[in-house]
């Protein structure tokens, strides 16, 4: 098995993407998703997930949980543009 971390965002305005998945390299990201944009999915409140690369993931295990929060969301926002705050 090897280690993941998992951060879901929750947005009231859909962001202007043309994609439903992206593939991350040179980042703690490994993968975005667009979850609300999936068949049959509610798609009232935009939902975002992303998951972090393993390596980064395995050197992170002991890390606080709300500083890997911290750290993912603040990579999420520079890799999308966005502001979640």
């Amino acid at each position: 098995l090897q280690a993941c971390h998992a951060l879901m965002v929750g947005l009231p305005v859909p962001p202007a993407m043309a994609w439903i998945g992206a593939r991350v390299q040179g980042s703690p990201l490994k993968w975005i998703s667009v979850d609300s944009r999936k068949p049959g999915r509610n798609s009232a409140l935009t939902c975002l997930v992303a998951h972090s690369n393993n390596a980064w993931a395995q050197d992170n295990l002991e890390t606080d949980p709300a500083e890997v929060e911290q750290i993912l969301t603040a990579e999420l926002e520079r890799l999308l543009g966005l502001s979640f705050t």
